[in-house]
């Protein structure tokens, strides 16, 4: 998990064109029309993708209560290390915590959690497709993270090191809850008609914003009303929060149990299982889809997580350079959630006005030319009414960096195998969230400071642009996505 979670990543909007595909792919013309036919109008007439609908938006609060706990957590290192974070003075302090500045404790603590995901994600992916469990998967997983966040509420100035432990375990834990619920998409998709779909998709994204929203400007008033500071609001938002996530998480009893899809191959266990599974795709999407989907996959490589990594370092400048409050940091990030709603209709007409291939890029630039100025101009409390400014402008980033990223995979993704490939890009766009992270702490520490390593991580967008230009056509790619997938009898082979 990143820093800022993928705070708005609209997967549903951006899914129909898959499912559709999908319905189009698994029976021949004539069972496919019976199949139509039999197809719900109602969403309410399904009941995993209400169960889904419930569950998308409960995840939304573990992403607030991340982002507060985030706050707090910079504001405890920087009273261990002695730095005075009141102090108008414009030099950074350079005391040190556990031998890190405390501005390089939140994306250490990413690049050990990144890594530990990546560890464990194939390991869960494997849960998923070689056994029975998906539900109990998502059940334990969803409760795992209800209780951490009760556990975090004991967040102190002498327990915040060894919760920081805890906090790798609370994203491990919300990575596989996000493959086990999207691993129900295409299923909910076969049960539903286009029509239906399309509602279901757009009716998730609203839930999971208005909880999102509903729930920062709750701990907000809250804590302005109460004057908590930043380790009180983070106590209080991990509890309210791990209340509210515990009811929308009991959707995950109504979930169907899904047989086993896949045999472990012979001589493997589930260790390895999802490894060699990860690998394999790899292979067959690098050999026959180079110019295209390949491209795209190695592009959400770098961008995704420079993407992420841009918002975890403004929380550190908000806290260090602006002495933003934890409250007022929930009013950022409030001005964030509501203008990424019309950044995702800008997603929306750039895409068709050209492509989604060139929308990207332009949104990648964006990231490098906003995020420059944003560094630059963000070194004092005097500019910190700015930054509501400025959320607003990471906000229409955010709607339309997410929902494009998803369109291009939707829409590039091969006939046949919907469901494992969604699950290999989910894991390729975690892949390397560590390396941002590790290059913003290494260039912090080496006394570059911040606005150098906020440049450094500016840099990993340079090669998914590069790998975009690469690309072929985006019209080739659209043909090469409406055939059967050529790794299919690949693997048939095997």
């Amino acid at each position: 998990m990143s820093i800022t979670s993928p705070l708005l990543q609209n997967d549903h909007e951006v899914n129909v064109e898959q499912e559709k595909d999908q319905d189009e792919e698994i029976l021949d013309e004539e069972t496919q029309a019976n199949d139509a036919s039999q197809r719900k109008h109602d969403i309410r007439d399904v009941t995993e993708a209400k169960a889904y609908i419930r569950i998308y938006a409960g995840k939304g609060i573990k992403v607030i209560t991340h982002i507060f706990y985030l706050s707090a957590l910079i504001t405890l290192a920087n009273e261990a290390a002695g730095c005075d974070t009141d102090d108008d003075d414009d030099d950074e302090c350079n005391k040190t915590v556990y031998g890190l500045k405390p501005s390089s404790i939140t994306p250490m603590l990413h690049v050990f959690s990144s890594l530990f995901s990546c560890i464990f994600m194939p390991v869960g992916g494997a849960l998923i497709d070689f056994t029975s469990h998906r539900r109990l998967i998502g059940i334990c997983t969803a409760y795992g993270v209800v209780l951490i966040s009760f556990i975090l509420i004991g967040t102190t100035e002498d327990t915040w090191f060894y919760m920081m432990m805890i906090f790798v375990i609370y994203n491990l834990l919300e990575e596989i809850q996000n493959l086990t619920i999207f691993s129900y998409l295409p299923d909910v998709g076969t049960k539903l008609n286009d029509q239906a779909m399309a509602s279901f998709t757009s009716r998730a994204s609203m839930c999971q914003y208005g909880l999102m929203i509903f729930f920062v400007i709750l701990i907000t008033g809250v804590g302005i009303k109460a004057e908590f500071g930043d380790a009180d609001l983070s106590r209080f938002a991990c509890g309210l929060g791990g209340i509210i996530m515990s009811c929308f998480f009991y959707s995950w009893f109504s979930m169907p149990i899904v047989p086993q899809l896949h045999r472990i191959p012979p001589g493997q266990n589930l260790l390895v299982a999802g490894f060699y599974q990860n690998w394999r795709t790899f292979k067959g999407i690098f050999n026959l889809y180079t110019y295209g989907l390949n491209l795209f996959l190695v592009a959400s490589c770098f961008a995704t997580p420079a993407a992420k990594m841009i918002l975890g370092v403004f929380i550190i400048i908000l806290k260090e350079d602006l002495n933003m409050e934890g409250t007022e940091i929930g009013i950022f990030f409030l001005f964030t959630l509501l203008f990424a709603i019309p950044g995702a209709k800008v997603a929306s007409y750039v895409s068709n006005k050209f492509n989604p291939i060139i929308s990207l890029q332009i949104v990648c630039v964006m990231y490098i030319v906003v995020a420059s100025i944003g560094v630059l101009i963000f070194d004092r409390p005097e500019v910190k009414g700015l930054a509501y400014i400025y959320g607003i402008l990471i906000g229409i980033m955010i709607g339309w960096f997410y929902p494009t990223t998803n369109l291009i995979f939707s829409l590039a993704i091969p006939k046949g195998q919907e469901s494992e490939l969604t699950g290999f890009y989910i894991y390729s766009c975690s892949i390397l969230d560590w390396v941002p992270p590790l290059i913003f702490a290494a260039i912090n520490e080496s006394g570059g400071g911040k606005k150098a390593g906020m440049m450094g991580v500016l840099c990993f967008f340079a090669p998914a642009v590069i790998a975009l230009q690469c690309m072929i056509p985006w019209e080739d790619v659209r043909l090469s996505a409406k055939d059967r997938s050529k790794m299919i009898p690949v693997y048939e082979d095997d």
